[in-house]
């Protein structure tokens, strides 16, 4: 196997070996169309197959993360300051929602190999913009 295949300018952003280690997702941007794209790689034999991964890829800030059984992708959706888990399942099947949280962002996360248990840190960010004038 090789160890990274990118072909037609893509640049790879994040990999994650599934917890089986039978599959590699590889998370990859294509400068001319502006788009990050989601492969899933079979580890024994090279195949490459496109996740239709929707507007979910762009807005995950390139952190994903396999379910315990490998069937399935966590990711970060933040939207409007809000951030929640999601899974998708690589079978091609419709995203659900994992996490509830109605405040904060979420910014970083880590799914453990015994199903239904996840770490994450959230919180708030801030910042301020001053005008300073009128010193010498």
């Amino acid at each position: 196997m090789e160890v990274a295949k990118a072909s037609d300018g893509q640049i790879f952003l994040r990999t994650a070996i599934s917890q089986n280690g039978k599959q590699i997702a590889a998370q990859t941007f294509l400068a001319k169309d502006g788009r990050d794209y989601l492969w899933i790689i079979n580890a024994a034999n090279d195949t490459w197959s496109e996740l239709n991964a929707g507007s979910w890829i762009e807005r995950s800030g390139r952190n994903i993360r396999w379910t315990a059984d490998s069937r399935g992708l966590y990711y970060i959706d933040t939207q409007n300051g809000v951030s929640k888990i999601w899974m998708q399942p690589i079978d091609g099947g419709e995203p659900h929602q994992i996490t509830n949280f109605t405040s904060d962002r979420i910014f970083r996360f880590d799914s453990s190999p015994e199903a239904g248990k996840m770490a994450l840190t959230r919180g708030t960010e801030m910042s301020d913009v001053e005008l300073i004038s009128d010193f010498n």
